[in-house]
This record gives C-alpha cells, structure tokens and sequence, in this order.
C-alpha cells in the first residue's frame, strides 16, 4: 500500500506533467503562421503531399528497394524483399510533412503566404489599394481582432461623430499615409494570429515530420561516424 509520501510525490509529478503539457500546448498554439511560412513556402515541402498517394510506389517498389538498400555496415540489410524500418520512418517521416504542408496551404491565409512581414506587405500594398481594399482591410481586423473594433471605427469613419468631435470625418476623406500603415499592420497581424486550432496542427505535423526523418539519418550519420573512427583507429 502507498505510503502518504509516495502519493505525495506521484500527485507532484502528475501535477508538474499536466502543467508542463498544458504549457507545451499553449506555446505551440501562440506559434504565428509566419514562424510556418519558412517550411510551408518550400517547394520540397509542398512536393511531400504526393507521399500518401504515390510515394509508397517509390519507396516500396521492390527494384526501388534494391537501389536505396544500404550496406550491412551501414545498417542495411542483404535480405531481398524485405522492407526496412528506416524505408518505413521515411515514409512516415515525409506523410507527416505532407500532411502539415495540406493544412498549410488551406488554412493560412493568402496575404501571410506572399509578404513576410507587416512592413513588407504595407510597403508592397499601401498605394496600389482602393478604398475598397482598405474597408476589406479593417474588416478584416474586426473579424479576426474584435477587441480593435473601435479603433477600425474611428480610422475608417464608421462612426456617427458630430463635426466638432476630433474623430468626426468630412464626406470625401482620405487615410493619411500614418492610417493606411496602422490599417495594413492590424489587417496583416490579426491573420498572422488567426486559426489557432489549425496553426497548432500544422506545427504539429511539420515537428513530428521531422523528428521521424531525424531518426534514419541520424542512425546513418552515427554509423558512418564510428566508421570513420574505425578508420583511423584501427580498433
């Protein structure tokens, strides 16, 4: 029977363990979708989505297999027909990748996709956009921020204010260059910030992608590395 102290200990742990879990979940749903944008970008990575569908036809085709075999002292095998762990950390390895890089490309927004960054896509939009890419802008920022719903009130003139309010704005006015950037910046942060759910699974997908397709190669460098020690050893 457990002692006082020992259910002690097991409560502390299964505490830490909780809040370690719940703080590892929260990180990952505070990651943007421009700390993704580098992976999801890539063309090796967008290529991945065709694993699930025809990859097994390369990596498990058995001429296929003759060819990426390993030698023995590399951790291959000479058995004919046999599909090797590695070849199956592989494929799950880049089945992980691809998944991350179809949620990726369905869940993050356009405008994250093409500018890196808040300054990079006011500079590249803010005189090219109509009033109408603007009112889209601030709807944007109220869909997605609701807490700067009255600033997008006051900066696009959607309040009723009289003429003597300093927010009042006369029929035909136009953003100063100041307000066009403060519009871009909220529109470009609130989508960078948006999809917690989806930002969370995509990480996710790209982190277990990796780490599985770290192990085979990782295997490889350690195996070549004692070769190599081997070689100049002797022993």
């Amino acid at each position: 029977m457990a002692t006082v102290r020992q259910v002690t200990v097991l409560r502390g742990i299964s505490l830490t363990w909780n809040t370690s879990v719940k703080q590892g979940i929260r990180m990952v749903r505070n990651i943007p979708w421009t700390r993704l944008r580098d992976v999801g970008n890539l063309t090796a990575v967008k290529l991945t989505v065709l694993i699930p569908a025809i990859g097994y036809l390369i990596l498990f085709n058995e001429k296929a297999m003759e060819y990426l075999a390993l030698t023995p002292e590399l951790g291959g095998t000479r058995e004919v027909g046999s599909v090797s762990v590695r070849l199956l950390l592989i494929y799950f390895g880049l089945c992980g990748l691809a998944a991350g890089a179809t949620l990726y490309s369905i869940f993050c927004p356009e405008i994250i996709k093409r500018y890196s960054s808040p300054s990079n896509y006011v500079a590249s939009t803010r005189e090219s956009l109509g009033t109408t890419g603007y009112v889209i802008a601030a709807a944007t920022v109220e869909k997605f921020d609701p807490a700067e719903h009255e600033n997008m009130e006051v900066l696009m003139g959607w309040t009723d204010t009289p003429a003597s309010h300093p927010d009042h704005r006369p029929h035909g006015w136009t953003l100063s260059p100041s307000e066009q950037k403060e519009i871009l910046t909220f529109a470009y942060t609130a989508l960078n910030d948006s999809g917690a759910n989806a930002r969370m699974a995509t990480a996710g997908f790209f982190a277990i992608g990796f780490f599985v397709l770290a192990i085979p190669s990782l295997e490889v460098f350690i195996r070549c590395f004692g070769l190599l020690v081997k070689a100049f050893t002797g022993v």
